[in-house]
């Protein structure tokens, strides 16, 4: 056991918490740290799988939005590109939080395109994201 896992399990002893008792700030716990240990508190950062830690990229989504419609050869040109992008960026802006993991960023992704009729689009980037 890490001396991190004996540090927990020792504050829930402690505590009389079960993992029952923390199973929803389980759930937020790697963005909640990550937000509250960074310094900088302006940018939006993203929680990578493999757990590394980036500053968030518009490029980068406009980029996985692209290489799906590519795929798919679905007629996307750069207004609807933008169009997606932007409700991204819109419900990133709605929310306080400064860091998200990859899969809520691919989740708003998916829910602007189902929301604007993107749906061969869509299914293509489902395919493409599995491929990750």
């Amino acid at each position: 056991m890490t001396k991190l896992s004996t540090e927990i399990k020792k504050y829930l002893d402690e505590n009389k918490l079960s993992l029952d008792d923390i199973r929803s700030d389980l759930a937020t716990l790697d963005v909640d740290l990550v937000g509250e240990m960074l310094e900088d508190k302006e940018n939006t950062y993203v929680i990578k799988r493999s757990g590394s830690v980036e500053k968030f990229s518009k490029d980068k989504i406009e980029r996985s939005i692209k290489n799906a419609a590519g795929d798919e050869k679905a007629a996307m040109n750069t207004s609807d590109l933008a169009i997606i992008v932007d409700d991204v960026l819109d419900t990133l802006d709605s929310d306080p939080r400064k860091v998200y993991k990859t899969s809520e960023i691919k989740n708003y992704i998916k829910d602007s395109l189902l929301k604007e009729g993107y749906s061969k689009v869509y299914d293509s980037f489902i395919s493409y994201i599995k491929e990750d």
